[in-house]
């Protein structure tokens, strides 16, 4: 099985980003995801998720190389606007994302509390 690095390195091929990249992506330090990638270091939580986020996988397997049962693997948004909000957010710094989805919650409130029942 192959280790948290491998996998950043594999997810990351497969969505034809490097490390700078991914780096604007998530707001994670270039030099950190080098670390990750090397393995000299594995990423907190909060880091893995925003990396598998970017990456469209999911959390669990990149820390443990499983993948979750009831998951749509690779999901996609099915609709344009769908995927425009998920494209503009994903390249969002951390803070910037946790206030579109707070002004999104304020403004939608009962969309997004349907949703969250089904992310997760």
């Amino acid at each position: 099985m192959s280790d948290f690095g491998d996998r950043l390195r594999e997810a990351m091929e497969k969505e034809k980003l490097t490390a700078s990249e991914l780096s604007k992506i998530t707001g994670i330090g270039k030099n950190l995801i080098s670390y990750y990638i090397n393995g000299k270091c594995i990423g907190k939580q909060n880091k893995i998720y925003l990396l598998a986020k970017a990456l469209h996988v999911d959390p669990g397997w990149l820390i443990s190389g499983v993948q979750p049962r009831n998951r749509q693997e690779n999901y996609q948004p099915e609709t344009e606007e769908a995927r425009f909000v998920s494209i503009a957010m994903d390249k969002m710094p951390p803070e910037e994302r946790e206030k579109a989805v707070n002004v999104l919650k304020a403004m939608y409130g009962d969309f997004f509390n349907e949703a969250e029942g089904k992310i997760g």
